[in-house]
């Protein structure tokens, strides 16, 4: 039950909404309406700063004045009481219920969305809408608006008793009765400005310009670019595109951001993090060609739509997964076949839209949700690559080690020229972590965003081999470096000789012989 935010003796609520109806058959005159408050000194209004519905405007004009119209499914009726309508406001926003409040700040309705739709009722009459007509509006579910003229809130209120259908107006609490009011057509307000849309250009200096690496089907973006307005921050050459919309999760300093990549080539900022001025591409990464459905678990299903499906693509050694599900209980996700695991669990940096998630791939092939976004229903799984055989463990500094246990420890992949790390390090000094080897580095600075538990992290690798972390979550004393991808331009480090490799393994399998031995020994002596 919802908490009641006002005393049930405050004075009786009246509302005055405008509308406008679609169809000719609605009443003719007036087309526009107000809610006024009971006590005649408030009207419903939308607040300028943030379109939420409140009671405080004091005339019947402006943000006041509102237009009621059927939702398109039932375009040929005439708005009438009970039916579902929706609500527009005069900032030309529709009325959408968000928890238990309500915004206008919608400038179309999502198809199927039933949070656009509203009845406004005089017990369960359909007669048409009329002037100084007491009502009551209800929400999609049969709830109750309220509105408190002591504070100006509108909300949701759930108070048993008052509100089946059949009871008369009078016997409703006072906080839920409106009137409706004539109004006179809103004034259009004057055109703001025309805004200068900023393209987008390369952040320039030591960082990579944007740019787009393919080997095999394997297609990687990285770069940083600044001073744009538009949401559109780059394109794709179309025959590098996806075949469907995805999803990533990418770095804005201390925060992330979502981006998609469309089958046009658009690559488009959605949401998150955008007070710098700039905007990471480094974290970008998918197969042209996905060579398998991924299995999904615990009720996971893909989201649809033109959301790109669940999927993974094994090129050589590199792995590949992507898409979007939804709707499935968190934990256990899907799980990869057994050749496409990798050798020891990863953490991966994904999206839920405004908010990191992080994603582990453990050795059995299992993808599984561990912390951070959950409030979609929905998660991505763009951004996971790695390599099953990685080739170069990276130099740690400043006290960083090997996180140990079940987890990878920090390493270095390359197929081709294209460079993926691993593994998971903690307990050093944050700033430089750790410095890769020269076949591995990338021709410009890179900004990457990594996993932190429920949190992400900013972690720029260097052409010198550095790898620094900049901002963001330092709460666990770990950083993931799994997600990390990039081209680089120096020469593939040379092949091992066979017969040295094996000499080597045969020296760690000797060594760890003698361990045991001496252990044994120590345990028979007491020395």
């Amino acid at each position: 039950m919802m908490r009641k935010f006002f005393p049930a003796s405050t004075t009786a609520v009246a509302m005055v909404a405008v509308f406008t109806f679609a169809s000719p058959e609605a009443v003719a005159k007036p087309t526009h309406w107000c809610f006024k408050t009971g006590d005649g000194k408030k009207f419903l209004s939308i607040d300028p700063k943030d379109g939420r519905l409140n009671a405080k405007a004091t005339a019947c004009s402006g943000n006041a004045i509102f237009t009621l119209d059927r939702p398109d499914f039932d375009k040929n009726l005439a708005p009438t009481l009970f039916k579902r309508v929706v609500i527009r406001a005069a900032n030309s926003g529709y009325v959408e219920q968000r928890t238990s409040y309500f915004y206008a700040t919608a400038k179309q309705i999502v198809a199927g969305k039933p949070s656009f739709e509203f009845s406004v009722r005089q017990s369960d009459s359909t007669k048409p809408l009329a002037a100084n007509m007491r009502v009551n509006i209800y929400n999609y579910g049969g709830l109750l608006l309220a509105a408190s003229t002591s504070n100006g809130v509108v909300q949701l209120m759930r108070k048993p008793g008052y509100y089946q259908s059949g009871v008369t107006p009078q016997k409703f609490l006072p906080a839920f009765q409106f009137t409706l009011i004539s109004a006179p057509a809103p004034k259009a307000s004057p055109k703001a400005p025309t805004k200068t849309v900023k393209r987008w250009q390369p952040f320039g200096g030591e960082y990579a310009a944007p740019s787009i690496n393919k080997d095999g089907n394997v297609v990687t973006v990285t770069g940083l670019i600044k001073g744009g307005t538009a949401n559109h921050l780059w394109t794709v050459p179309k025959a590098l595109a996806p075949r469907q919309r995805l999803v990533f999760n990418l770095n804005h300093h201390g925060t992330s951001n979502r981006v998609d990549v469309f089958p046009d080539g658009k690559v488009i900022w959605v949401a998150g993090g955008r007070k710098h001025g700039w905007r990471s591409l480094s974290g970008i990464k998918y197969s042209l060609k996905p060579t398998g459905k991924l299995r999904l678990a615990s009720g996971w299903r893909p989201f649809g739509g033109e959301y790109a499906p669940p999927a993974y693509t094994r090129q050589g050694n590199l792995v590949t997964v992507s898409g979007l599900i939804k709707s499935g209980k968190y934990g256990h996700l899907a799980t990869l076949p057994k050749n496409m695991a990798p050798p020891r669990r990863l953490i991966f940096n994904l999206n839920n839209h405004v908010r990191p998630v992080r994603i582990d791939v453990l050795a059995d092939g299992k993808i599984v949700w561990v912390a951070g976004g959950r409030e979609h229903k929905w998660l991505s799984f763009s951004g996971i690559a790695f390599n099953v055989s990685p080739q170069a463990k990276a130099k740690l500094v400043n006290g960083w080690k090997p996180y140990g246990k079940e987890y990878a420890t920090a390493t270095a992949a390359r197929q081709g020229n294209l460079v993926t790390l691993s593994g998971l390090i903690k307990g050093g000094k944050y700033g430089h972590m750790m410095t890769l080897p020269k076949p591995f580095v990338p021709a410009k600075r890179l900004v990457f965003s990594i996993n932190n538990h429920q949190n992400q992290a900013r972690v720029d690798v260097l052409p010198n081999g550095k790898v620094l972390w900049i901002a963001g979550s330092k709460t666990y004393g770990w950083v993931s470096l799994a997600g990390i991808a990039y081209k680089t331009n120096q020469a593939a480090p040379k092949p091992a000789n066979s017969k040295v490799v094996a000499l080597k393994k045969k020296i760690a399998a000797t060594r760890k012989s003698l361990a045991r031995m001496e252990a044994e020994l120590k345990k028979m002596t007491g020395k």
